[in-house]
């Protein structure tokens, strides 16, 4: 896959958050801060593009009743989560100034190509909502508003989700990786071999979302699908919990 540059948006996050693993300045209390701040991001990701209806129509509703790019308002909250949680102050003073040189000029496009599209309609609508940040009294319109069956939503932004998750987990595994050092390859504890586990799942869930709604491929194999193997399935995890619950109570019998 070729590198993005990271003087466009499409490659502005994945340089912060290689910036921000290779500083090494993470902290438990910068990743616990930030985490917050991708959550959000995740919400309005999620928000807006359940309500976008592209090319169609001026949307007004969900959180475009508030603001005329919440899509790029919730990548304020991801990127700067992302500064926050690589511990390195520098970052963060920098971001600003990148964040600002890629986007201002990309949403002045935008708006562009939308009055182009939508003439005085659009114009109306940038008349009445601010651009990026929430200071006028929301439109009342609720028409079309969030759908999960907006194909916005399974397409792009649940694949994004996974990844978006998968962020604090990394620094995670970074700053643990700076205090154990190689140790925690050869001699893993428990939430080690978790938090590995944890990023593999969230990328495979990623690669498997994408395929399936992207190209409208089978993700699971048909033995999945049937009710008698989930069945089996369910009542094997019943059992392997009980199996650890008795073996925690004949220990504790033991000692």
């Amino acid at each position: 896959m070729r590198m993005r540059v990271p003087y466009n948006r499409g490659g502005l996050r994945t340089y912060l958050a290689i910036i921000g693993l290779l500083a090494c300045q993470m902290t438990p209390f910068s990743i616990e801060s930030a985490t917050p701040l991708i959550l959000i991001g995740i919400f309005l990701h999620l928000w807006a593009k359940g309500c976008l209806h592209q090319n169609t129509e001026v949307t007004t509703t969900g959180p475009y009743s508030f603001v005329r790019h919440p899509f790029y308002l919730a990548n304020i909250f991801l990127d700067f989560g992302i500064a926050l949680m690589s511990g390195w102050r520098l970052l963060l003073l920098f971001l600003p100034f990148w964040w600002l040189a890629i986007y201002i000029p990309v949403m002045r496009q935008e708006e562009a190509k939308l009055t182009l599209l939508f003439g005085d309609t659009y114009r109306e609508y940038c008349a009445k909502i601010p651009r990026l940040f929430p200071y006028r009294r929301p439109l009342s319109n609720v028409k079309h508003g969030f759908s999960w069956n907006n194909p916005n939503v399974a397409i792009t932004e649940l694949p994004r989700t996974f990844r978006f998750l998968s962020y604090p987990l990394l620094f995670l595994i970074a700053y643990r990786l700076r205090i154990d050092g190689i140790a925690m390859f050869y001699s893993p504890t428990s939430l080690n071999i978790i938090m590995f586990a944890a990023i593999v799942s969230l990328y495979l869930l990623r690669k498997a979302v994408r395929l399936h709604f992207r190209h409208w491929k089978q993700v699971l194999p048909s033995i999945f699908l049937m009710d008698n193997f989930r069945s089996t399935i369910f009542l094997a995890v019943i059992f392997v919990g009980f199996a650890f619950k008795w073996g925690e109570i004949e220990n504790n019998l033991l000692k």
